[in-house]
């Protein structure tokens, strides 16, 4: 309780600085003296006798009066001027709060810029990384297209390599064939002609024997004629 309505003991260094209530009750009860110190003075000054006692009755009541309006405006500027200077770190500190708040929004702000240029910067690298992803799909593709051409081309370079071999080994075995038959055929008329002569050397030779035994008859002939003759 004391220290809501009053503030503890300050070393002798140091001024001590009242409470809003202790300004509040000061002012109270010293303006509320004002009044009564005035009415005070001026009694005391009607019911003086005699100039001394105007005089001291008037310097009482205005010293009085003065102590207590003098304290009065004391402790009231006083609690104005805390007043005044709590309402200015109030506004120091709402302005300070405005402008960490400005700040922070600023902050905010280019956070959000930066995050928004990052996430422009993240998706353009996405984006560039898909079209290079899609140029490498692309030149794959093509180089697979390309060596699947080239490998039908040489498969097609082979077969066609393969048709030329198989048509020159035809070619070759028909040639071959075709020299075995003439190879067959020369042989069937060499021996043919050799048949041919050696029919026509046995025709030959059966002439000569037949003439031979011709001659020999003809010569026996003769001989028996020549014999008949002569006996």
């Amino acid at each position: 309780m004391c220290s809501r309505f009053m503030n503890g003991r300050v070393p002798s260094s140091r001024r001590y600085e009242p409470t809003d209530y202790e300004h509040a009750a000061n002012c109270a009860t010293h303006g509320l003296w004002i009044i009564p110190s005035l009415v005070g003075g001026s009694v005391l000054y009607f019911l003086s006798v005699d100039q001394w006692q105007a005089a001291a009755a008037w310097l009482y009541g205005a010293g009085l009066s003065g102590l207590f309006i003098s304290s009065t405006l004391f402790h009231t500027v006083a609690w104005k001027i805390r007043h005044l200077r709590l309402v200015s770190l109030i506004r120091h500190l709402r302005l300070v709060s405005l402008i960490r708040h400005l700040r922070l929004v600023s902050l905010i702000r280019h956070l959000r810029l930066v995050s928004l240029l990052r996430h422009l910067r993240l998706v353009s690298l996405i984006r560039h990384l898909r079209l290079v992803s899609l140029i490498r799909h692309l030149r794959l593709v093509s180089l697979f297209h390309t060596v699947a051409w080239n490998i039908r081309h040489l498969q097609l370079v082979s077969l066609i390599r393969h048709l030329r071999l198989v048509s020159l080994i035809r070619h070759l075995r028909l040639v071959s064939l075709i020299r075995h038959l003439r190879l067959v055929s020369l042989i069937r008329h060499l021996r043919f002609v050799s048949l041919f002569h050696t029919v026509v050397w046995n025709i030959r030779h059966l002439r000569l024997v037949s003439l031979i035994r011709h001659l020999r008859f003809v010569s026996l002939f003769h001989t028996v004629v020549w014999n008949i003759r002569h006996l």
